[in-house]
């Protein structure tokens, strides 16, 4: 996984993270560039599913369909 700096745009290495949930990873990360030095918190999120699980779990199925509820268009 790549993210860059948010401040001079040079790749950021993710130094070490955590679980937040089991949907959420929060990431500890470091920009390479030795003049920027910015590190910097930030945050995976699993938001919808592109194709189901062959072994799904109850509980993010229904996590993941509540989201989609939410985030889908207003119909016309």
């Amino acid at each position: 996984m790549k993210i860059n700096c948010p401040h001079c745009g040079a790749v950021a290495h993710i130094r070490t993270s955590r679980p937040v949930s089991r949907m959420t990873k929060e990431m500890y990360c470091q920009c390479t560039n030795v003049e920027c030095g910015h590190t910097f918190v930030g945050l995976v999120e699993v938001v919808r599913t592109l194709s189901p699980s062959g072994t799904p779990d109850p509980d993010i199925a229904q996590q993941l369909a509540a989201r989609s509820s939410q985030q889908a268009p207003a119909a016309s």
